[in-house]
């Protein structure tokens, strides 16, 4: 008689095997993606701390040459000295990849529309000179993310926060000047 190889058993722990496997799968997926979406949906993506660390960078070096004054002007005109000035020309720099905003042409200054970051400028010069460099001298405009933005800090460190909901640009000056007593 030819004997019969059969375990009953082992099929049943390969199956269970496997269903406990892909139980612990779906439980770590469903775990992890709601907080992979979540720091998504609150951060920007590295290049904005990139272009955010240019920026400081060249204000920096302009700095430096103008007897350690920032430009005077805020907004996208204080980016703009650093464009005439040719300390940062590349416009790529200014726009947020994936943002709203159009990169301008390399022959035109910044606007508004083509700029997403905000520079605070004047006001700034007398804190920053008397500082240890915890004075926000730029941001990331709350049009890309209400909730989240990076701040440039006069020392050239750039880092990330979440706020309570801020809609506009005078919104947020009003908040870095509260929460880190920014000159006026």
């Amino acid at each position: 008689m030819a004997q019969e190889n059969v375990n009953p058993g082992k099929p049943v722990k390969y199956l269970t095997g496997i269903a406990l496997f892909l139980a612990v799968l779906f439980i770590s997926a469903g775990i992890i993606l709601p907080v992979l979406n979540r720091t998504r949906e609150f951060k920007h993506p590295p290049s904005a701390v990139a272009d955010l660390k240019q920026i400081g960078l060249a204000l920096m070096m302009y700095a430096l040459d103008f007897e350690d004054h920032f430009p005077e002007r805020p907004g996208y005109n204080g980016f703009n000295q650093l464009i005439t000035e040719e300390y940062l020309t590349d416009r790529n720099v200014y726009v947020l990849a994936g943002s709203p905003f159009s990169k301008a042409e390399n022959d035109q200054l910044l606007q508004e529309e083509n700029c997403s970051y905000v520079y605070i400028g004047s006001g700034i010069q007398q804190r920053v000179n008397s500082s240890d460099g915890d004075v926000p001298i730029a941001f990331s405009k709350p049009e890309l993310n209400n909730k989240y933005f990076n701040i440039l800090f006069a020392d050239g460190h750039v880092s990330g926060f979440e706020t309570p909901e801020l809609n506009t640009t005078p919104e947020v000056i009003d908040y870095l000047r509260q929460r880190f007593k920014a000159a006026k």
